[in-house]
């Protein structure tokens, strides 16, 4: 069985430096990047049975919550939940969770993998999901930008 002390050693040496080549900023668990005028945030969020965790992105235009929202919050105290946007890395449709503990797994009727492989497939998952989330959710936000509000995901 695996713990989480041993999962999150294992993210902070794979998945950490990736982030950290995005522009990203922040200690584990809450990581952001200021990036033409948005915040993007990174939050990992462990389940509270154990022996799973999910990861959640999120954006922020800063102009929509400076403004409207949380004009005194800094971007470094910014999460994911205080967005209008929010997504869990990896998912298609609804939710994605990340088990590495086989009794878990049992329970959550899914596939336990170690947690080289988990961190492996989240720092491929930055890039090749969570990087085109966030561009498309500032390409989406320019076009309304005469909107009081940006648009729903």
């Amino acid at each position: 069985m695996t713990d989480r002390a041993e999962m999150i050693a294992v993210l902070k040496r794979s998945c950490v430096p990736v982030l950290r080549d995005m522009g990203f900023q922040g200690t584990f668990p809450h990581f952001y990047r200021e990036d033409a005028g948005f915040v993007d945030l990174v939050t990992f969020q462990f389940g509270r049975e154990g022996g799973c965790f999910c990861v959640n992105l999120g954006q922020a235009d800063r102009r929509w919550w400076t403004s409207l929202l949380l004009p005194k919050v800094a971007p470094d105290k910014l999460r994911f939940h205080q967005t209008r946007g929010w997504v869990r890395l990896g998912a298609i449709q609804g939710d994605r969770w990340f088990v590495y503990d086989p009794e878990i797994a049992v329970l959550r009727r899914s596939a336990a993998q170690t947690p080289d492989e988990i961190a492996a497939l989240c720092a491929e998952l930055f890039l090749s999901h969570a990087e085109p989330w966030w561009a498309q959710r500032r390409s989406e936000a320019r076009v309304f930008s005469g909107r009081s509000r940006p648009p729903r995901p």
